[in-house]
């Protein structure tokens, strides 16, 4: 179902972007003039404009608007067809299938009881009014016949005429003018870039559309088998022009070893056909799709080196000869080794003298068509233990972060194929292997732990050829890692203000050299500075140089013991809360409306401004105070209300709430 529906879409695109001429967003209207007159054919947008205005029919009004290419203002009016144009579909003179299709698109009448049948109905409509295109695009009787098109026989050559095209009587108004000129015949330009090939048991035809615009909406593929003598259609229905690609058409060969034409014409959109393009040809030989095989090399007499295959003797008939072509690379471009085509009845040969390095062959059977049929590659190795050059470092370094680079001169061997890097902890140790797979790049990258002990790392690269000789280890690269690689930051993750000062937790460096850490403290409202040296063991600090109310931003760094200072994360900030409770909140006067039963309790507090909220609490009858009620800071009241049945509450209290954590006294 998901593909009907692309295929669907491609045609619709087919049929209606293809359509050239004049165009608005309803109609669609196509001229073509010959020279017995003015054929004219227009395509409603969709199903639903073509159904609504296939009720009213259409007028076509045409004024002549010059002669012999002078203008005129008095010319003749003339309603084309002499009244509505109207469907008029005759199963007897028409194919009865496709008016029993326009039929069904025109007359559609479904019951709609649900959403599912909604959308079937849509569907339908948008596949019938697809396929009734297309049907109207290769017939243009049957266009005629839709109410859709007419030929006008009463024009002249040397007249110019403005057509006005539009609806009858229809709410759905669209009206189209266009001007045709009565003398000047629409071109049907031929094709003349027609070319074919042969492959894979096909033949391949390709030419490119005429730069016309658009006139051709398919083409006609038509062959010879008789040297060009007559020519029959290979298809009994057109070829759909989409686009201006390259158009390409796929022919199984009628007959072999005799030639075979091919023309092409184009289509128009009123079922003309242009000239037929220049005929081109092709012999097809009997095809094969063997293959040499079972390829191995032997030793001569004279000790030259020989290449040995098998083919299907049966197919030897199909083929002109052999071709040996060979690569560096199992993917790489086979190249011929040279212009020799060897006869078809060839089993070996003697190679060139080879290089020294390793090649990859192939051979090719060449068929009567010129088509090329590849064996497997077979790989040709010289007898070679020797290593290539050992490499040589170039500028190396590693940085804080403990990354390595390495780097060395390329290895000049003609059998180079690879690098591979060893890495020890020591100089006269034995080092490992640490490139994963082989690389031909001549840098490679290392990362190394920060809390490394060693004050050094050593490297050493070797080269491997393409019969996998390694040569001898470099000289070791020596790397100095003590005066490098920085410790991590340790992070402080929590400060909080205590009673006894401001407490701060983090997370300590990794690096196994730390001895020690530095925090600084900086104090937000005044310049003093205050630094701490802490034991690297711990992750917890208080400060009890605090002062009350003030804020202050703290940083921590590792220090290493060679002098390497770790750096710091971004400062935390924290402000040390005040000491002492607050003045207690006062309350003003108390009013009491017992016919609304409520209380409302009044206060005054001089502290407001810092205030964050208050917490309004009530004598219960247990001698203790509960909470009521809480209101905001700036709010000096709060209304209570009680039940009836409830005994009236005499006696509030208000606790303030400071911003920064402190309270009032009770």
């Amino acid at each position: 179902m998901r593909n009907l529906k692309i295929i669907l879409g491609i045609l619709f695109f087919l049929i209606v972007g293809n359509l050239v001429g004049q165009e608005s967003l309803k109609l669609v209207v196509q001229t073509h003039v010959f020279n017995d007159g003015i054929a004219i054919r227009w395509t409603p947008g969709d199903i639903k404009l073509w159904r609504e205005w296939s009720r009213y029919g259409y007028h076509l009004e045409r004024y002549t608007i010059a002669k012999n290419g002078v203008q005129i203002t008095d010319g003749e009016s003339v309603l084309i067809g002499g009244g509505v144009i109207n469907p008029h579909v005759d199963s007897s003179i028409l194919d009865n299938s496709k008016t029993q299709l326009l039929s069904s698109c025109l007359e559609s009448k479904r019951d709609i009881t649900s959403k599912a049948d909604l959308l079937q109905r849509i569907e339908e409509d948008n596949n019938c009014y697809i396929f009734s295109m297309l049907s109207l695009q290769r017939d243009f009787k049957l266009t005629m016949a839709a109410g859709l098109g007419i030929i006008d026989y009463s024009t002249k050559n040397a007249e110019t005429y403005l057509y006005k095209l539009y609806p009858v009587n229809s709410p759905i108004r669209d009206t189209q003018v266009f001007v045709v000129n009565a003398g000047q015949y629409t071109e049907m330009p031929e094709i003349n870039n027609l070319s074919t090939t042969f492959s894979g048991g096909k033949i391949l035809l390709e030419w490119k559309p005429p730069g016309a615009d658009k006139i051709y909406h398919a083409f006609r593929v038509e062959r010879s088998l008789d040297s060009g003598l007559t020519y029959q259609s290979v298809d009994s229905t057109f070829l759909l022009y989409s686009n201006d690609a390259p158009q390409l058409y796929l022919d199984t060969p009628g007959i072999l070893g005799e030639p075979i034409f091919y023309r092409v014409k184009g289509v128009n959109y009123f079922g003309l056909l242009s000239q037929a393009s220049q005929s081109v040809s092709i012999v097809v030989y009997p095809f094969t799709e063997a293959y040499p095989q079972f390829l191995e090399t032997f030793t001569a007499s004279n000790n030259s080196l020989g290449l040995r295959w098998s083919f299907d003797s049966l197919e030897r008939t199909k083929i002109k000869g052999f071709r040996v072509c060979k690569s560096d690379s199992i993917m790489g471009l086979f190249i011929p080794l040279d212009t020799s085509l060897y006869k078809s009845d060839i089993k070996e040969i003697l190679l060139p003298e080879m290089m020294s390095e390793s090649v990859y062959l192939k051979v090719v059977a060449v068929t009567k068509n010129n088509t090329q049929m590849y064996s497997h590659p077979l790989l040709i190795q010289q007898v070679d233990s020797f290593p290539p050059d050992v490499p040589v470092f170039a500028n190396s370094l590693i940085d804080s972060n403990g990354l390595v680079t390495l780097n060395w001169n390329s290895c000049q061997s003609s059998d180079f194929m690879a690098y591979r890097v060893y890495k020890g902890n020591t100089r006269s140790h034995e080092f490992s292997l640490i490139s994963t797979h082989y690389f031909n790049d001549t840098f490679f990258y290392d990362t190394l732990p920060t809390n490394m002990l060693n004050d050094s790392v050593f490297y050493k690269v070797t080269a491997v050829d393409k019969r996998y000789n390694e040569s001898q280890q470099s000289a070791a690269c020596s790397l100095m890692t003590k005066n490098n690689i920085l410790p991590d930051v340790p992070v402080i993750y929590e400060a909080s203000s205590i009673d006894s000062g401001i407490q701060l937790h983090w997370y300590k460096s990794n690096n196994l050299r730390v001895v020690k850490y530095v925090l600084k403290r900086s104090s937000m409202a005044s310049a003093e500075k205050k630094v701490y040296d802490i034991n690297f063991r711990e992750n917890e600090f208080i400060d009890t140089t605090v002062k009350s109310g003030e804020t202050y931003s703290y940083t921590l760094e590792a220090v290493t013991d060679n002098g390497r200072y770790s750096g710091s994360a971004n400062p935390i900030v924290v402000k040390m809360k005040h000491r002492h409770l607050m003045p207690e909140v006062k309350v003003s006067y108390i009013v009491n409306d017992s016919a609304k039963y409520c209380v409302t309790i009044f206060w005054d507090y001089e502290f407001d401004n810092d205030v964050s909220h208050y917490k309004v609490l009530a004598l219960g009858t247990d001698m203790a105070y509960h909470t009521i009620g809480t209101a905001n800071g700036g709010q000096l009241f709060f209304n209570h209300r009680y039940w009836k049945t409830s005994k009236e509450v005499s006696r509030f209290m208000v606790v303030a709430y400071f911003k920064d954590g402190r309270r009032s006294k009770l």
